[in-house]
């Protein structure tokens, strides 16, 4: 026998006596120190130094503690009451965790925490979640002191295991829920009913105001009908979802707006398609929708300011336009032809817009090119000024400017290659076109009676008249010899037609002039620099100045 089993022994039977023989205090440190000198005997000995302990006991003392303290205990609160180490605390405590399999110990946060407590806590979140059918991890973490990641990881291993009945979801601002499969068969519900039923956009927060759900979780079960064509619909911007038939209703109403009124505004087009996700930024784009998906016979679109307008518009003008050609027609009125959205009364632009369906035609039918000369009239009263807009050349007579004309000897020409018989002059103010052989037969019929003017009158002064001044000086010279009523005699009948097409059936005139009053200011401004050219070429030949040439003076616009 060794000599520590014979001490043992020894102290064993000592212990046990019954006699008042005891070993003191002071002997029993003194052996025990022997022993731990020795390596013979493991103890852990008090901060204070009061008492040694074993591993065994202070295991027992710490499962002791943990019973008492619910399944939680705190370390430096165990290592306090215990006196002993703290180091030697935790180095028992990550002992007991690779060695008790049984209970499972959990060090977290300073914590020791055994595997009942932690079974107990997920019962109870097990019970909270079929009776409330949905859990905020954040919310659980804190409740229980314990981290998102550790519940996570558990609740997984349950939920895999059958254990707990439920899902785990992320909410869009990246909070993390546990939801019972019973609240997911409530909220799927909820969805099919609601979305079912639908003829209009459903914001899908407001659902979630419905099932405190999230709206991406909802959004999922949303596709899911979607795809399983349970639902018929779409979802746009994550947060939106349009019903089909709200789709195809809102796609109806573009259609039979545009088959009775021949038109869209853009604007408005662009409001209707974004509340059925329909974003469109630019024109074309536009136009390629409404081709695909607005079945009309005549699918064809062209965008005029701020409004799309059927092709038709531009093929009826064309045909009317041809007539009056064929036929001499001495005006054409095109305001029933246009969409009503070109009427003054509506559209303060409209003058632009119909210039702009003049310029369409000339740009996109270039054959028209060798058929037809445009010539756009507009009249500025405020300032008393024509602008002709020739195939996209601006020409302006007033006061101030002049921008020499061509001729030749059978009269006043617009350009060299001018054919009054395939010549179109458009008064927008007025919405008329005016056949080019009814205006060349009034320049023709004006310059033969000023011309007779000029040859019969007595000219005393002979300073030569500019084209600055040449409207001014025909007008005084017709006002002075009284001729205005007497050359528009001349054309009457003409005028007559002109007048009764513009005044008596459009009531949305824009400017306050007459008709009568405007072709004759555009007669006087189209012809007085020919006019004044005769003059001072009689002028010349009265004074005998020079045998110089009279030619008139071009310029390329």
């Amino acid at each position: 026998m060794s000599e520590i089993e014979e001490l043992q022994k020894l102290l064993e039977i000592i212990q046990n006596k019954e006699e008042s023989t005891y070993l003191n205090e002071n002997v029993c440190v003194d052996i025990l120190c022997k022993l731990l000198n020795k390596g013979k005997l493991e103890l852990i000995n008090s901060t204070d130094g009061s008492v040694f302990y074993t591993k065994d006991a202070l295991y027992k003392q710490i499962y002791s503690m943990l019973e008492l303290s619910n399944g939680r205990l705190n370390i430096s609160f165990a290592a306090r009451n215990l006196n002993v180490n703290m180091d030697i605390i935790n180095a028992l405590i990550r002992d007991l965790q690779k060695t008790d399999h049984c209970n499972k110990i959990l060090i977290y946060n300073g914590d020791i925490i055994s595997n009942n407590y932690t079974n107990n806590i997920f019962e109870k979140i097990s019970r909270d979640l079929q009776n409330i059918g949905i859990l905020s991890l954040n919310e659980l973490s804190q409740i229980y002191n314990l981290s998102i990641g550790y519940l996570k990881g558990e609740l997984v291993n349950k939920i895999n295991s059958g254990l707990i009945q439920g899902k785990i979801i992320q909410k869009t601002n990246k909070e993390q829920l546990v939801i019972s499969i019973k609240y997911i068969d409530i909220v799927s519900s909820i969805i099919r009913g609601c979305l079912s039923v639908a003829i209009k956009p459903v914001l899908i927060d407001n659902i979630l105001d419905c099932t405190y759900c999230d709206k991406a979780y909802i959004g999922d079960i949303i596709q899911k009908y979607i795809n399983s064509k349970i639902i018929f619909g779409f979802i746009i911007h994550d947060d939106i979802y349009i019903p089909q038939v709200y789709y195809i209703e809102q796609t109806n109403y573009i259609q039979n707006f545009i088959l009775n009124n021949g038109y869209i505004n853009i604007n408005k087009l662009q409001e209707i398609l974004n509340t059925i996700g329909v974003n469109i930024s630019n024109n074309n784009s536009i136009l390629k929708w409404l081709k695909v998906n607005i079945k009309l016979s005549n699918s064809k679109y062209i965008i005029i300011g701020d409004h799309i307008i059927q092709y038709s518009f531009i093929e009826n003008i064309l045909t009317n336009i041809q007539d009056c050609i064929i036929n001499h027609i001495n005006v054409l009125n095109i305001l029933p032809l246009l969409p009503c959205i070109l009427n003054a009364n509506i559209n303060s632009s409209y003058l632009e817009d119909i210039n702009s369906i003049v310029k369409y035609m000339y740009n996109e039918y270039p054959y028209n090119r060798h058929k037809f000369d445009w010539f756009i009239i507009c009249y500025d009263e405020t300032t008393n000024k024509f602008t002709i807009e020739l195939n996209e050349i601006n020409y302006i007579w007033d006061s101030d400017q002049y921008i020499a004309l061509n001729y030749n000897e059978n009269g006043l020409l617009i350009r060299k290659s001018f054919d009054p018989l395939n010549t179109l002059f458009f008064f927008p103010h007025y919405y008329c076109i005016i056949n080019g052989s009814t205006i060349y037969k009034m320049q023709n019929i004006f310059c033969k009676e000023v011309e007779e003017i000029i040859k019969n009158m007595d000219i005393t002064d002979h300073t030569e008249i500019s084209y600055k001044d040449s409207y001014s000086f025909i007008q005084s010279l017709i006002s002075e010899y009284n001729r205005k009523q007497y050359i528009l005699h001349y054309f009457e009948d003409l005028l007559h037609d002109l007048c009764g097409i513009t005044m008596e059936n459009i009531d949305d005139i824009t400017i306050s002039m007459k008709f009568e009053d405007l072709v004759w200011n555009f007669l006087i401004l189209s012809t007085s620099v020919y006019l004044v050219n005769i003059y001072n070429a009689r002028l010349s030949d009265i004074f005998n100045k020079s045998n110089t040439s009279y030619t008139l003076h071009i310029e390329d616009c």
